[in-house]
């Protein structure tokens, strides 16, 4: 104790750091979000280390005593301006059914620069664990477990250096200045850090063994709230790292796990599509102008429920040509199929082709021009009934042209961001070609027999264009780079294409039909416009050659980088067991090394000498010793019992409170002294006479 200083210090923030920017990073990457999540944990960090050095300048003076209003002027504040707060935010912010966790972030970054004494740094923890409880109810990002428990060790930690603070402060206005005095006797465990360091223990305990009842228990619960939230970014293709409207490719290493993330049940369909996209950035893919939102007259004719036809399912059928306009197919071919959610999906329903039928849910469902169905908010247990069109055979004559539908978006061919040397290629291998078709495939062979697949390929250069450099360079990477690159030469020789995310359903069906869709099966491919026949997939991936542990499906148990999931919470456990067993065991070794120093039968014939002698008090007084009180007390309390011998029985007692909670070991010599004066203790109370008893 003597070794914590009165006033807070840098390891302290230190602490409180920790908690902030696990909680921030959190909460970001929950909603699909890294580049908020590193915004907030980066400010956090920032704003707490300015307001350690404030804190150093303020101290002595009386602003110090003011940080507690403050505080809770820029926390009320953060509130009431919660809308322009989050506006600032990078992919502009968060959802608007979640300012919430926007006021709680900024609330840790504002209030970070005014928190000077213990306790309104400790109270930065409030936030932290709102905040980690709001990623708690989302589900959607695992490390988060991991990420609680080391707030947990942290926000402990520092719980009981302002503990122990606390009790010095006490001392010193009682009139002990001398800390250690506080590490004597019972005191210890209330002034030090014992205390402190056992609730927070209690906690973890509680925690451990509480959560996963808890969570039992709101399950039923839970499929009443209405919220749904964007996938974060899977590991498996790094295309998703970005936000809903901005989609990275080729950001380095990358494995999925084989949790689960839906069941699809359907005949007929290979690839289950999430998104598609058209414009290329050199280094990302997001959405064109053209796509149809909530502003447009599309999408406000076709939202509204009763306007809507019924299809012969009995489900809403949003367009009466069978199919969108942004998804022009001939006699399609009609798939019905059923979505079950494992875990919270995106805003948009995952779907094999262009819904053009919604059986259920319908309410509050957006359709779109692409053949998707959006909806503002979804139950997380609600299956999805729908029926899909796709074209009836890809077997494409050989002949077909890919002309372009005028309506269309002309995005489709915009060849803006692709290199020169890029365009170079693609016309040098459709050179021999006539059709679209020969051409197209002619581009996926080349791709197939230019590069490989590699899970674990280096992360495409900062400023370089990622499709270059994964053709030219690098010439390995993942389906993200793969399916850029089929769409930017294709798009060179003017065939129409778009780039899709989603996933691949080839998992066996259970008993009621459902094929079980896991992270690893996170994909992306590029689609190619032909008329007649819509988007037709074209994967580089199939044919490409995959270099040994690098595979499509590989999962983050078999050699993952070192941030895969699995291994963030491997370090995360084996951090968490080492913050618990590190003072658990300096704390043993430090006793068992007083122990050893100690004569083992010296400390065992004090101890059977204090029974003795409280023993022979007790039947002198008829009344048994209070834990509550000390030896002397005990004493003290019968004086007159004890009569000519009280002013020795308090003579022994002091003895024994000073030799068992004195620092010093008692030497052996001193036990024989002192059992041979109980004994004549013991003789004295004999001869009391019966008026004395």
């Amino acid at each position: 104790m003597n070794k914590i200083k009165p006033e807070l210090g840098a390891f302290d923030y230190f602490l409180a750091a920790i908690g902030a920017v696990l909680a921030t990073f959190s909460v970001g990457m929950a909603v699909g979000k890294p580049t908020i999540a590193a915004f907030l944990s980066s400010g956090v960090l920032i704003t707490i280390g300015v307001g350690f050095m404030i804190s150093r300048s303020v101290r002595k003076t009386d602003l110090a005593n003011y940080d507690g209003y403050l505080w809770a002027g820029l926390a009320i504040t953060c509130w009431m301006f919660v809308r322009d707060l989050n506006a600032v935010l990078p992919e502009e912010g968060f959802p608007f059914r979640l300012v919430a966790a926007a006021a709680l972030c900024w609330m840790l970054i504002l209030c970070s620069l005014v928190s000077w004494r213990d306790q309104t740094l400790l109270f930065l923890s409030l936030p932290c664990i709102a905040l980690f409880g709001l990623v708690g109810t989302f589900d959607t990002y695992r490390p988060a477990t991991g990420l609680f428990f080391i707030f947990l060790v942290a926000s402990g930690v520092l719980y009981a250096r302002v503990h122990q603070r606390g009790m010095l402060i006490r001392a010193g206005k009682a009139g002990n200045g001398d800390p250690t005095l506080l590490r004597r006797g019972p005191w210890k465990w209330m002034a030090g850090p014992e205390w402190a360091m056992a609730s927070g223990f209690l906690v973890i305990l509680l925690s451990l063994v509480g959560a996963p009842a808890l969570q039992m228990t709101v399950k039923n619960v839970a499929g009443q709230i209405k919220i749904s939230l964007p996938t974060p970014s899977n590991s498996q293709t790094s295309s998703v790292a970005g936000s809903t409207s901005s989609y990275f490719i080729g950001r380095g290493p990358n494995r999925a796990t084989d949790a689960p993330v839906f069941k699809i049940k359907g005949d007929g369909f290979f690839y289950v599509l999430e998104r598609s996209l058209s414009k290329y950035t050199g280094s990302s893919w997001g959405e064109s102008e053209y796509f149809v939102g909530v502003n447009s007259e599309l999408d406000k004719k076709y939202s509204t429920n009763e306007m809507l036809e019924r299809g012969p399912n009995g489900g809403f059928a949003p367009w009466p040509n069978t199919v969108p306009p942004g998804e022009e197919i001939d006699n399609p071919r009609l798939v019905p199929f059923e979505l079950e959610p494992v875990r919270a999906l995106p805003l948009h329903v995952m779907r094999p082709g262009p819904i053009v039928e919604l059986i259920s849910p319908t309410k509050e469902a957006t359709f779109y021009s692409d053949g998707s169905v959006g909806y503002l908010a979804l139950p997380l247990n609600t299956n999805i009934k729908a029926v899909a069109a796709m074209a009836r055979s890809y077997n494409i004559p050989i002949e077909t042209e890919a002309r372009v539908d005028p309506d269309l978006d002309p995005a489709y061919k915009d060849t803006g961001n692709i290199s020169p040397a890029v365009a170079q290629l693609a016309a040098d291998v459709t050179r021999p070609y006539r059709t679209d078709l020969q051409k197209a495939q002619a581009i996926k062979t080349e791709i197939e027999r230019r590069v490989k697949y590699n899970l674990n390929a280096e992360k495409i250069p900062s400023g370089e264009d990622a499709v270059y450099h994964f053709l030219f360079k690098s010439k390995e990477g993942y389906c993200d780079l793969f399916a850029s690159s089929m769409v930017m030469m294709a798009r060179s020789v003017d065939l129409p294409a778009r780039y899709v995310l989603g996933y691949i359903a080839d998992g066996e069906k259970d008993k009621d039909g459902f094929v079980t869709v896991r992270e690893r099966d996170y994909h992306a491919w590029a689609e190619i416009h032909f008329e007649g026949y819509g988007w037709v997939p074209f994967d580089p991936t199939e044919g490409a050659q995959a270099v040994p542990g690098g595979e499509r499906g590989s999962t983050s148990s078999a050699r993952g980088p070192i941030f895969s999931d699995e291994n963030l919470r491997l370090i995360g456990t084996v951090f968490i067991v080492f913050a618990l067993a590190f003072p658990i065991t300096v704390y043993g070794l430090r006793a068992a090394a007083m122990f050893t120093k100690k004569d083992v039968r010296v400390k065992t014939e004090l101890n059977r000498q204090h029974s003795r002698f409280v023993r022979m008090i007790e039947r002198e007084v008829k009344s048994p010793k209070r834990f509550s009180s000390t030896l002397q007390e005990f004493t003290a309390n019968y004086a007159t019992q004890l009569g000519s011998t009280a002013n020795e029985a308090s003579l022994i007692a002091g003895d024994f409170d000073e030799m068992m909670f004195s620092p010093r070991i008692p030497e052996a010599t001193n036990i024989r002294e002192l059992s041979a004066r109980i004994t004549k203790f013991k003789e004295a109370l004999s001869r009391r006479t019966p008026q004395e008893a």
